[in-house]
């Protein structure tokens, strides 16, 4: 059975894991058997903020392939629509990837490379996904890279609502 042991007001709370819990816990468990009551609250947080980059290399590795895919139509025969391949063949929700692609497609296409959307992070991508044009790109690339990600969705969401206020035909109401 897995525990967790409190060493000093910083570290995890005092708790154990369930048998049953502790079994699906097994297999994200790292390949050394790294045993949990050893894990350093420095270590803990260093762990995390590699995976998470790791998992930005991956994703930003993963988008520009899965785009190709799906215009090419590299899935077929296999499968027959792209959204049979993501839900059938990778196991991912068809909508949420179409988000994703559809972020980094707006992205690519205002003149954004993919190193640069790395470069940024996948957080702020998304946010100036919902501005950038081919004009502005490298103004709001700059103010991410400036920004911390609360205020670049700050900076986004004024500018969305400034440019709401700007247009001379605002949407109809019924």
């Amino acid at each position: 059975m897995l525990t967790f042991e409190k060493k000093d007001a910083t570290g995890p709370l005092v708790g154990e894991l369930k048998n049953r819990r502790a079994d699906n816990f097994a297999k994200f468990a790292e390949p050394d058997n790294y045993v949990l009551t050893n894990l350093s609250r420095d270590v803990a947080l260093s762990r995390v903020k590699s995976y998470v980059e790791q998992m930005d290399v991956t994703f930003f590795n993963l988008l520009p392939i899965l785009s190709l895919i799906e215009a090419k139509g590299w899935c077929w025969p296999s499968y027959p629509w792209f959204s049979e391949y993501i839900e059938g063949g990778v196991g991912l929700r068809h909508a949420t990837v179409k988000g994703w692609l559809k972020t980094f497609e707006r992205l690519y296409y205002s003149g954004i490379r993919p190193e640069t959307m790395f470069a940024i992070g996948w957080v702020k991508a998304k946010e100036i996904a919902k501005v950038v044009t081919k004009d502005n790109a490298g103004e709001w690339v700059t103010i991410a890279q400036e920004q911390n990600t609360r205020m670049l969705i700050d900076t986004v969401r004024k500018h969305l609502a400034k440019k709401a206020t700007d247009d001379p035909y605002p949407p109809r109401t019924r």
